[in-house]
């Protein structure tokens, strides 16, 4: 079963550059670079190995105790988690607790005038066992803010001075930063960003990009850790989903929408403003599926929103390496 979801959501084409500029501050957070979309790694030869340490395990216990029964369990246990999802063995921290301080506010003025005003609210997550997991995504929300503070300090503060000289009513310019936990498990986290910025124009721009961490290290997921397939056949898989749920009510879609789909793929990318080193993530895990958003102007107009379309786990569990619920 696939649904869409349309919130309420403004944008602006003129800041698609933030996303360039978040993008350099979370370089040092991804897996290597902007993800190439292949075949998914395989873990068969992470499973023998894992089969065959467990097997030696069992069979120094059964040659101590001289247990049969023991030897035996311990292979069978072997066995099962060869092919679970993988994740560390501090599992007393999933799923993460979310212990994020009031958000960072702040504000500028020019005499008398407030010509900035910014409120930014991003996860923080709790860590009493100093896991460095934890500690690598942490970061990246820290990277991120530093990223967003730097944008308002720079750009958008400049443009407030330009409308504040020239006598414009439009001020203050804001910058206005929130987040939703999509998913978090002993497997998988993620978490969805919407940052609204005002700069004096007819309306605010909007949107909104996921960040996906794989919680067996605490990095950001690429599609070929999550698929089992390669990259032709789960893209088509979700295409062919999300076309599917077009064609219900294709007429608040632009008449090009699959040319723009197949264009952007799975990330929140434009390479003709900056060559991005990571993209953002325009799909997230949810508790009822694999998600996929689209913001304002990318496949229907600005009065659409933030369009967002979710594949049950039911349809495409069976290509995912990945239990996102577990």
């Amino acid at each position: 079963m696939l649904h869409s979801s349309r919130p309420c959501s403004k944008i602006r084409f003129k800041y698609i550059f933030i996303i360039s500029l978040l993008i350099i501050s979370l370089s040092a957070c991804g897996k290597g670079g902007k993800p190439e979309e292949s075949t998914a790694v395989q873990t068969t030869a992470t499973a023998q190995t894992t089969a065959q340490t467990t097997s030696t395990t069992a069979e120094t216990t059964s040659a101590v105790i001289n247990t049969t029964a023991t030897s035996s369990s311990q292979s069978e246990t072997s066995s099962t988690s060869a092919t679970q999802p993988p994740f560390v063995s501090t599992a007393d921290i999933f799923p993460l607790k979310d212990t994020a301080p009031e958000a960072h506010i702040y504000s500028k003025t020019a005499g008398a005038s407030v010509v900035l005003a910014c409120t930014i609210n991003l996860p923080y997550f709790d860590n009493p066992t100093s896991s460095p997991i934890i500690d690598n995504i942490n970061k990246t929300f820290s990277d991120l803010l530093s990223g967003y503070t730097a944008l308002a300090d720079s750009a958008l503060y400049n443009t407030a001075m330009d409308a504040h000289g020239s006598g414009a009513s439009t001020l203050p310019h804001t910058l206005n930063v929130d987040y939703v936990i999509k998913a978090n498990s002993h497997t998988t986290l993620s978490v969805v960003i919407t940052a609204s910025v005002f700069d004096g124009g007819i309306h605010d721009y909007s949107y909104s990009f996921a960040l996906n961490f794989d919680l067996s290290d605490g990095s950001l997921f690429t599609p070929a850790a999550v698929f089992n397939v390669t990259a032709s056949k789960y893209l088509s898989e979700i295409y062919d989903r999300i076309y599917a749920e077009i064609d219900i009510d294709s007429e608040k879609y632009y008449s090009q929408y699959k040319d723009f789909i197949e264009q952007y793929s799975l990330y929140i990318t434009n390479e003709a403003y900056s060559p991005l080193s990571i993209p953002l993530d325009r799909w997230y895990f949810s508790e009822e599926g694999l998600s996929v958003l689209y913001n304002p102007y990318e496949i229907a107009t600005y009065s659409e929103g933030i369009i967002t379309f979710t594949i049950s786990y039911d349809d495409i569990g069976s290509i995912l390496d990945v239990n996102p619920l577990y």
